[in-house]
């Protein structure tokens, strides 16, 4: 029997009832233990009257608002495959629970003294290393510039040295090709003498002279010879050694570039890694100060907490552990209803369906929405479900979005109720349900006349959740 969940609720009814005769009635609902309602004052009762026009058959659902898109806050970052603090880090609130944000603004605070004392040590050994940079590149350049110019200094000595030995050279086989020429030429005249002395046409003193000269010649020419046999010696002897020290001088540069090379670049080395480290320690205290990652309500999750606590959000002061979820921000300019459709309602439930949405707090003010998703399987009412429904029930899941947008009223976690639109009656004659009363097989309203109230015997038709339809007095 349809009776009324919360004492005598008689709603006042604006619409003509027409084309029943009833026109201008009023009709009362009653309590189930209300007596015999003709002989009830009308005075003391609220009164509802008829409706008629645009019917709505609708199928009903209890549901629950949540945003469509939700973006979660995590705390303590990983770094380098290291939790954030080693393991934990105390967290402070800025912003407060409940309270909207932006994207960028500030959240909460982690401590990070000891980031701030790691930094300003790592920063020190940067800067002394970048000073050591500098001061090794200035001594090795020092030294490769002396090197350069010491070989360059040998290598001009050599070159001297070459163009003075082969003038010596030169020299010496200048002498020797004179002492050559007046030798073939004193052997000429030494034969000439030595015929004409056999010949007796000139004194045997004259051809003595010729063959002293010519063997002063020969030796000469002997003694030229081995000059520039010597000076040749000596010119490859000291060319040689020169060559040796410019070698010696040259290696030195190579050794003095690598020098530099090398150990710059372990100075550049060393300072890159530190600046590495410093940048980490940079990120790890940027990593203290939580921003707001999108736009929204800012809520906190509940997070387990050692000591006994359990699942509770976070608070002042609490150790946070690496990655853990310390809040959500759902963004509540677009918001969505999830409720559970029965397994033998869903033939009329399809995507692109439109819905009426109630908050259970406002149930006067429907909300729009479009269903954007049915489930595919269906499941069994879990026993702590706070719906209406009995545990055990083949529901589906279904999403609907809803068309307002209203950030005060439309908050995630409401109970909702959803009246799935399923046809449309143009012309209807519809009265509220608390209004309608089963006896037996037959329904029943009470219409007002004068001051009493008649019973009179309907015909129900379609119906939704707030409406019955009259289709027959």
């Amino acid at each position: 029997m349809r009776n009324l969940t919360r004492g005598i609720r008689i709603l006042a009814l604006l619409a003509f009832l027409g084309g029943i005769g009833w026109g201008g009635k009023r009709i009362a609902g009653f309590p189930k233990h209300s007596g015999d309602a003709t002989e009830s004052s009308a005075d003391l009762l609220d009164t509802s009257s008829v409706r008629q026009g645009e019917f709505l058959v609708t199928v009903a659902a209890t549901g629950r608002l949540e945003a469509h898109q939700t973006t979660q806050v995590y705390g303590g970052q990983v770094y380098g495959g290291q939790g954030f603090m080693g393991n934990f880090a105390k967290v402070t609130f800025v912003a407060e629970d409940g309270a909207n944000v932006k994207k960028g603004d500030v959240l909460l605070r982690f401590d990070d003294t000891d980031f701030r004392r790691d930094f300003r040590e790592k920063e020190l050994a940067w800067e002394n290393s970048k000073a050591d940079i500098l001061k090794t590149e200035r001594d090795r350049d020092l030294e490769l510039k002396k090197a350069q110019a010491d070989a360059e200094k040998i290598q001009e000595e050599l070159r001297i040295l070459k163009e003075t030995n082969a003038t010596q050279i030169r020299l010496a086989d200048a002498q020797v090709s004179y002492n050559d020429s007046e030798l073939t030429r004193i052997t000429k005249q030494f034969e000439q003498k030595k015929r004409q002395a056999e010949e007796g046409l000139i004194p045997r003193t004259q051809f003595d002279i010729v063959n002293d000269q010519m063997r002063a010649a020969q030796f000469e020419k002997e003694k030229s010879l081995k000059e520039l046999a010597t000076a040749k010696e000596k010119a490859a002897a000291t060319e040689q050694q020169k060559q040796t020290d410019l070698d010696a001088a040259l290696f030195v540069v190579e050794s003095a570039g690598h020098k530099v090379g090398n150990e710059t670049g372990a100075a550049k080395a060393k300072t890159a890694a530190l600046k590495s480290a410093l940048d980490l320690v940079q990120q790890q205290i940027d990593g203290c100060v939580i921003r707001a990652p999108a736009t929204g309500l800012f809520v906190l999750s509940n997070t387990w907490h050692p000591g006994g606590d359990g699942q509770r959000p976070t608070k002042v002061g609490d150790q946070v552990f690496p990655r853990s979820q310390l809040a959500e921000i759902p963004d509540l300019s677009q918001m969505q209803v999830l409720c559970k459709v029965p397994e033998r309602d869903m033939g009329t439930i399809r995507v692109g369906q439109k819905g009426l949405i109630r908050l259970d707090e406002m149930p006067d003010r429907p909300f729009h929405g479009k269903v954007t998703r049915v489930g595919s399987i269906a499941e069994e009412l879990d026993p702590e479900d706070s719906s209406a429904l009995v545990a055990g029930t083949r529901v589906f899941s279904v999403t609907l979005d809803l068309a307002e947008k209203d950030a005060t009223h439309l908050v995630p976690g409401m109970s909702t109720t959803v009246e799935f639109v399923t046809a449309r009656l143009p012309r209807a004659v519809f009265v509220p349900r608390e209004c309608v009363f089963e006896e037996g097989d037959s329904h029943v309203v009470y219409v007002r006349r004068g001051n009493r109230f008649v019973k009179t015997t309907v015909t129900a038709g379609a119906e939704n959740g707030q409406f019955d339809e009259i289709k027959h007095v």
